[in-house]
């Protein structure tokens, strides 16, 4: 089967730069190093998730639940990560939230002051 490989955490955290990114979303690993320049929100999304777990972030977005994103997706996919009992894998909640807020913040002030 193709990109069956299974992956422990630990060689998905070697990816973890804008140049080499592998992404984990529902416990599937992708390399979104190239894909990256092609997302609307633009890379920084992505690369604040590099050699992290983003399935949160990811699932919040009902775009990404469209046939043509999952077979991009499908694509990119490099295998599945196997889970170690115990073992925490960092999200990045702590940082994107804030950001999220930020953008929250100026839209808000876009649309009542402009």
């Amino acid at each position: 089967m193709i990109n069956s490989r299974k992956i422990e955490y630990s060689e998905v955290q070697k990816h973890n730069t804008k140049n080499d990114c592998w992404v984990i979303i529902n416990d599937q690993i992708y390399d979104l190093t190239n894909q990256k320049k092609f997302h609307p929100v633009g890379e920084s999304y992505i690369n604040i998730f590099a050699g992290k777990d983003a399935t949160w972030f990811f699932n919040l977005n009902p775009i990404h639940y469209k046939s043509e994103i999952r077979d991009i997706l499908r694509g990119l996919k490099v295998g599945n990560l196997i889970r170690k009992e115990g073992q925490k894998i960092p999200d990045n909640k702590i940082t994107i939230i804030p950001l999220l807020i930020l953008i929250f913040i100026v839209l808000s002030y876009y649309f009542l002051f402009i």
